[in-house]
């Protein structure tokens, strides 16, 4: 449906640069992300705690705020900008960073879209021209209907428009019982888990620990940081946990999403020990498995199966529809009955001689980079198959 003039016109953009003004949104911008099927990736909660974590030197604020006539927040850009000797003022969203937040997007009120998307074309075109020279998004579902309609009159306000695919999301459509999601298993896989239960919870071994206070929560966030550091080490990588900014990250939005009711921290304990945990965030009718554990210990035992069995089992139970793996392409995915989920790289280059040549030599340089990725993996096929 096309914009009335009238609806568009009536509308005001505000650039937050402050964090004072940031948090003032809270309230709002939550009504907004509930209103549009809460993904806990959106919420105010989850992208303030990335900014107060991951905020680096040469970066400010840049988020846009779209007001009704009345002054009620009916839209939202979460961006920011980070400066760049090369490509000047360059905006991102916001958990775009470390947090490798999966499925952000422009907020809009429900049947606000078309106007919103206008209004904020409009103004990144003339208001708030001189206030950015490029705009990168990342981490966007390639059927996000708001970035498309964004995006559409972003070019018919004369700027270019590059996308390109991201990485692959996963995500597995769970019915209403488990014995109807094992059944789209294969039989063997069917049978290594029912006998792994058996083996673990049908004798009593195993237990399933939940974070329904705040001492458990801290208790299963140290359970989470001490199995996956461990499980990382045993095969010679660093965690994320190495980094103490992406620690200090996850604790703190664990306590907003904890006190949203959205954080969905567990673990199995064998014989008392704990052998794997996840944290997981859920929306309206999906859960979304964002960081997990192992303990190395007790590979035999398939922790790491059992601990996704776990998930999909008590997710049913408590009636989500949906469970997302979020980005890439790991071959377990498929072996639960996984459907892929594009994503999409957006990256929008206002008009002008400078930007534009600018913007023609990236694509050069992007496409050099593919051609080397491509050939590269030529030769190690042909090097594995002796050639």
């Amino acid at each position: 449906m096309v914009a009335k003039p009238d609806a568009v016109s009536a509308l005001t953009v505000s650039c937050i640069e402050d964090d004072s003004a940031f948090d003032a949104l809270a309230e709002s911008w939550n009504g907004l992300v509930t209103a549009t099927g809460n993904v806990p990736f959106r919420s105010w909660d989850w992208l303030r705690s990335s900014w107060r974590h991951f905020q680096s030197p040469g970066s400010s604020l840049f988020i846009l705020a779209v007001r009704d006539a009345d002054e009620t927040l009916v839209g939202l850009a979460p961006w920011y900008r980070r400066w760049s000797a090369w490509q000047g003022d360059v905006v991102r969203f916001l958990g775009s960073d470390q947090a490798s937040s999966d499925y952000l997007s422009v907020l809009a009120a429900p049947q606000r879209e078309n106007d919103v998307a206008r209004k904020l074309a409009d103004w990144l075109g003339n208001d708030g021209a001189g206030q950015w020279d490029l705009i990168e998004l990342d981490g966007i579902d390639a059927a996000d209907r708001m970035i498309g309609l964004l995006v559409d009159e972003l070019k018919s306000h004369g700027h270019t428009v590059h996308s390109r695919d991201g990485q692959n999301c996963w995500r597995l459509q769970l019915p209403d019982d488990w014995d109807d999601y094992l059944a789209q298993l294969s039989r063997n896989r069917r049978q290594k888990i029912r006998s792994m239960w058996r083996k673990t919870f049908g004798c009593g071994a195993a237990v399933t620990r939940r974070a329904d206070s705040e001492q458990s929560l801290r208790h299963g966030l140290e359970i989470l940081v001490d199995l996956h550091e461990r499980r990382r080490t045993s095969v010679g990588e660093s965690g994320c946990f190495s980094h103490e900014q992406f620690t200090a990250f996850l604790f703190d939005v664990a306590e907003r999403m904890y006190e949203r009711g959205q954080l969905r921290l567990q673990w199995i304990e064998v014989d008392g020990t704990p052998v794997a945990v996840d944290f997981s965030v859920s929306g309206s009718q999906c859960v979304y498995g964002y960081q997990c554990g192992i303990n190395p210990d007790y590979s035999k035992l398939r922790p790491g199966t059992l601990m996704m069995a776990t998930n999909f089992q008590q997710a049913i139970r408590d009636g989500y529809r949906e469970f997302d793996f979020l980005r890439g392409d790991e071959d377990y995915k498929t072996h639960w009955a996984a459907d892929r989920r594009p994503s999409r790289r957006i990256r929008v280059v206002p008009p002008g001689a400078v930007a534009r040549t600018k913007h023609g030599l990236w694509l050069t340089g992007a496409t050099i980079k593919q051609w080397m990725k491509a050939s590269r993996r030529r030769v190690r096929l042909l090097r594995c198959a002796g050639m």
